[in-house]
């Protein structure tokens, strides 16, 4: 089956060109409902990503293909080993600071701080 064939793509194209043209209607006509259009763009697309999704999984599944299910650590050792390769994830930026980009746990984001500034444990 072709590209153009896939029910899958053709959901994809047309949620792209109905949400790019619904933005641009909006934006040269009602400039100030542009704010709540894009809300409601954005309200439906985990709608129609759900819908690609499941309909992904059914030609899986009628295909025949194994569901791949993502492996836990199971004893102590190896949630240490994750939990440190997390910990420890770092970069460079591009003026040469050694950034680590670790979960902190207290802030709930994703730090980038230089490596130096890493606070204790």
């Amino acid at each position: 089956m072709s590209i153009w064939e896939s029910r899958k793509f053709r959901a994809l194209v047309v949620d792209t060109v109905s949400s790019t043209a619904v933005f641009f209607v909006t934006h040269y006509l009602a400039p100030q409902a542009q704010e709540a259009v894009l809300s409601v763009i954005a309200a439906w697309q985990p709608v129609v990503i759900a819908v690609i999704l499941g309909w992904a999984y059914e030609d899986g599944k009628e295909k025949g293909a194994p569901v791949v299910q993502a492996s836990r650590p199971t004893d102590e050792a190896e949630m240490k080993a994750e939990r440190d390769f997390w910990e420890n994830l770092s970069y460079t930026d591009s003026a040469g600071v050694l950034r680590n980009l670790s979960v902190d746990p207290g802030a709930g984001a994703v730090g980038g701080m230089p490596v130096e500034d890493k606070p204790e444990a």
